[in-house]
């Protein structure tokens, strides 16, 4: 096994690219910093030196990348002054009805939907004995324009019309908070 080579303090501090009192500095601050003592000789064994300091610029470099903690309680609080006045505003728009929770959404949506399932297919019904009667495919086309034009409309303004069984009871709300006798 080949003896490792070893180098002075000035000369570690070059190969290094640092200065000799950083070399003490590493010596008095860091116990992993390879170091060999023999009486008040010290030396510097060059490969375990090269890689101590690679690793630490490795390490000095990811620290250096990673954003600051939160050191202070002032920060903490901004932080947390910031949630609160976000989540005041969420209830406050809640309040003025200017959010609409999900359950609410969908229920109107499903609702919506259903009724606009049972029209359309209420159509076959209530259309396919015009259809059949016509003379000719150029007055059935214009038909099937017509009953188009008239669903459409009809769903139009139904759809524009606000629910007043908001609770789905089957009865109109009053806004009182009190049911029907």
């Amino acid at each position: 096994m080949a003896k490792e080579r070893e180098a002075s303090r000035e000369e570690i501090a070059e190969i290094l690219g640092c200065t000799v009192r950083t070399i003490t500095n590493y010596i008095r601050q860091h116990e992993d910093f390879p170091v060999r003592v023999r009486g008040n000789n010290r030396t510097f064994p060059i490969a375990r030196c090269v890689a101590w300091k690679i690793r630490r610029d490795i390490a000095d470099a990811i620290a250096s990348m990673a954003p600051p903690a939160p050191t202070e309680a002032k920060e903490a609080n901004k932080r947390r002054a910031i949630a609160e006045a976000e989540l005041a505003e969420i209830e406050v728009k809640k309040a003025r009805a200017q959010i609409v929770d999900v359950p609410t959404a969908l229920k109107e949506i499903v609702r919506n939907n259903t009724r606009i399932a049972s029209r359309l297919l209420s159509v076959v019904g209530e259309y396919t004995p015009q259809m059949v009667n016509l003379p000719t495919m150029a007055a059935a086309a214009g038909k099937l324009r017509e009953m188009t034009s008239t669903i459409l409309s009809e769903l139009q303004q139904t759809g524009n019309t606000v629910d007043d069984d908001a609770d789905g009871d089957g009865d109109e709300d009053t806004g009182s908070g009190e049911g029907t006798a």
